[in-house]
């Protein structure tokens, strides 16, 4: 798709704070006064129709408004491969940073559906859950954090996560969410029902100028791309 090999990142550098239920509608989004301009609302486009806009407006002051997950997951769909396995490997080194400041990770392969079945029920509290997006999309790589006993674990691919807590004092403790898809989540654990917690954060919104980032031409890659498709046209 071309409007993918075009873009490398978007951002909303410096978020607007003016209020968007008071602007009137415009094409494409509304009016601000303030800015004399239109602000485009891209909360309600798909990522190809999003993605094609802002390639085919190549306007340098372009305002927008997006959902904070949106302009997330926009971002990481333009990530190389590379760049993916790099967070992946991020990942793990914070996980072993956390450690090392003396929170301790809970590993454990587990679904919500299966039965604690071979873990220690007897001296800990097991919390699980589901971590999603405003589109219902998993959450993955969330922290989910226990301060008072020093525990946390990270969300799977598919947005779940388990950890055991010991058992004593679950009316003072409380578990933390960060995420960066959404703000930080304070839940207290008495207000947990059944151990289980179902995270669907609000929808979080950023307006301002969209900062496009358009990707280098490499001509050492579009040789090797016209090698690669030579080369399936011979094989063919």
């Amino acid at each position: 798709m071309k409007t993918l090999s075009s873009i490398r990142s978007i951002a909303i550098q410096k978020p607007c704070t003016e209020n968007w239920d008071n602007m009137a509608p415009h094409e494409q989004g509304k009016h601000c006064q303030l800015c004399r301009k239109t602000v485009v609302d891209f909360s309600g486009m798909s990522h190809t129709k999003a993605l094609h806009y802002l390639t085919e407006n190549k306007a340098e002051h372009l305002c927008g408004r997006f959902e904070q997950s949106q302009l997330h997951h926009l971002n990481q769909t333009l990530q190389p491969k590379s760049n993916k396995l790099m967070k992946t490997i991020m990942t793990t080194l914070a996980l072993m940073a956390t450690s090392h400041l003396g929170y301790s990770q809970v590993e454990a392969s587990y679904r919500i559906n299966q039965p604690l079945t071979g873990f220690d029920t007897d001296t800990k509290t097991y919390v699980k859950g589901m971590i999603t997006n405003d589109f219902g999309g998993p959450v993955q790589g969330a922290q989910v954090i226990s301060p008072s006993d020093k525990l946390s674990v990270l969300s799977d691919e598919s947005g779940q996560f388990l950890i055991g807590l010991p058992k004593g004092g679950e009316a003072q403790k409380e578990i933390i969410i960060q995420s960066e898809v959404f703000d930080e989540i304070e839940i207290d654990l008495k207000e947990v029902q059944n151990q289980e917690i179902y995270v669907y954060p609000t929808h979080l919104f950023l307006m301002g100028e969209v900062v496009v980032v358009k990707k280098r031409f490499n001509p050492f890659r579009y040789i090797r791309r016209t090698w690669d498709t030579l080369r399936r046209m011979v094989k063919e």
